[in-house]
């Protein structure tokens, strides 16, 4: 494996990461937008 090769897959895997964890933030954002609502 060459290192542009490891490089470019953890750039990906970064990306899709970061995606992730921005839609658990929404994700949470909403659960407490809802809890918020209810009390």
């Amino acid at each position: 494996m060459s290192k542009n090769y490891i490089d470019s897959f953890f750039k990906q895997d970064f990306k899709e990461l970061l995606r992730l964890v921005k839609e658990i933030a929404n994700e949470i954002k909403e659960l407490n937008k809802n809890l918020k609502k209810e009390n």
